[in-house]
């Protein structure tokens, strides 16, 4: 897993594993001294041959080799703050997350990094920076030796090899920090592009070619759980970080090969369905002009996208579900299963307004009916995302054709002004997008239109 993405089910559940993972940067760089790496040594450069035959490339030089203990490590990560960039990372994440009620402002996930890590540790990682492949060995001799003997130790060396040549051919999709600014929903595609290529190679080279396809179905029990009454535990959207690059990013490689390089998802959505892989859909750039103009300050811009906004839906609206069995429940969960469907893109702006935290935005839709499905089903959640985020006034909710904007009501002198000055292009790949967080979109697209797409 890149920079620490953890490798096994136990390190995906740990907050450590998926924060860190998501953000992907490193975070635990700081482990002092190696244990002995004889032994595993001779076989990561008979690895690293091997991967490199499989890719149809020269040997590179052999990546620097760590192996640490699973206690040093979970006391690493109980013990040393998070260093940057990766601390500021986490912070704007949260606070994106937070201003649009996927995120409860009472669970501090710096706190949770320090407090709350499990003992389950990560079987390897790579990290970018330093160029190092971290590999964990257990605490227990009897355990190290049944990875040998089960190729599990071959398994994990070789995934964190696999990121190790993605780095070299692709560095800039390992620094993370534009990205996370930019967009949390092209961050997501990019991290299920990254660990979906290294798991379906991974098991390429020791000769297996299962079914990822097959293992895209979403149980609900991912999904249905009532909000913490207190808000005080961890929101599913961890969860969400922890399989969907694995599932889906391993579908989509599955599915399109060295595809999936060449036209690199640049959304959740084009990763959710299979159908909509390589579909165009509308890049947003909200103007400025009038919010600064009232004094306000810009605190975060990003873009949400269908994967975080399902989570929405399904962990606000949770508890408002009838009682499981019964045909309104059915009925219900299919409603709700289509709200976030039909998502065409999204931009929304967390500002500050005479000491107010305010939020503006702005959603569109592929048609006028899915649009008003966004609509009806926001409305059931708004109060509690509203309450969520530390605002205390009713947000205001307006639909017109294929758009939906929300914004809080200390933004009602601007918020016309906001999206008449939103700027709208399609986009369908990485590359595009990217373009578009470069140059704007003028630039990088001259078709780009002003207000209402």
């Amino acid at each position: 897993m890149a920079a620490h993405p953890f490798w096994g089910c136990a390190g995906l559940r740990t907050l450590a594993a998926i924060w860190i993972g998501m953000l992907a940067v490193p975070g635990i760089a700081g482990a002092s001294e190696d244990q002995p790496a004889s032994e595993t040594t001779p076989i990561l450069e008979h690895l690293l041959e091997q991967v490199a035959a499989h890719r149809g490339v020269a040997k590179p030089p052999t990546p620097r080799l760590r192996v640490v203990s699973g206690s040093e490590l979970t006391e690493l990560l109980r013990t040393q703050p998070l260093k940057e960039p990766a601390r500021s990372l986490a912070l704007r994440r949260q606070a994106q997350l937070e201003a649009l009620g996927l995120w409860p402002a009472t669970f501090d996930i710096l706190r949770a990094l320090s407090d709350e890590v499990p003992a389950a540790a990560p079987a390897g990682f790579y990290d970018p920076d330093l160029e190092t492949l971290y590999y964990v060995v257990s605490d227990l001799p009897v355990l190290n030796r049944l990875r040998r003997f089960t190729q599990r130790r071959d398994e994990v060396l070789t995934h964190e090899l696999i990121h190790y040549f993605q780095h070299r051919t692709r560095p800039e999709l390992f620094d993370r920090a534009e990205e996370t600014r930019w967009s949390l929903d092209l961050s997501l595609a990019v991290h299920a592009l990254i660990e979906g290529q290294a798991s379906v190679q991974a098991s390429r080279v020791f000769g297996f070619d299962a079914s990822w396809s097959a293992s895209a179905g979403i149980g609900e029990e991912d999904f249905w759980a009532p909000v913490p009454a207190d808000d005080a535990g961890p929101p599913i959207v961890l969860r969400m970080f922890s399989w969907f690059p694995y599932v889906f990013g391993a579908r989509d490689a599955a599915l399109n090969g060295e595809l999936s390089w060449l036209l690199m998802p640049a959304s959740t959505e084009q990763l959710l369905h299979v159908e909509k892989r390589f579909d165009a859909f509308s890049s947003i750039d909200l103007g400025r002009v009038g919010f600064l103009a009232n004094g306000c300050e810009v605190v975060h811009e990003s873009t949400a996208g269908e994967l975080l906004i399902s989570v929405l839906f399904r962990e606000l609206g949770a508890s408002a579900l009838p009682e499981p069995g019964g045909v309104a429940y059915q009925e219900q969960l299919h409603y709700r299963a289509r709200a976030w469907e039909g998502w065409d893109g999204d931009r929304f702006l967390v500002g500050r307004c005479d000491g107010r935290p305010e939020l503006y935005w702005l959603t569109l839709w592929d048609s006028e009916h899915d649009a008003l499905e966004f609509e009806e089903a926001y409305r059931g959640i708004a109060e509690k995302a509203n309450r969520r985020a530390g605002r205390t006034e009713p947000l205001r909710i307006h639909r017109e054709g294929r758009r939906v904007e929300i914004h809080s009501p200390g933004l009602d002198p601007m918020a016309t002004q906001l999206g008449a000055g939103a700027r709208v292009v399609r986009t369908s790949t990485y590359d595009e997008v990217t373009a578009v967080r470069r140059i704007g979109i003028a630039a990088a697209r001259p078709d780009g239109v002003p207000g209402r797409p």
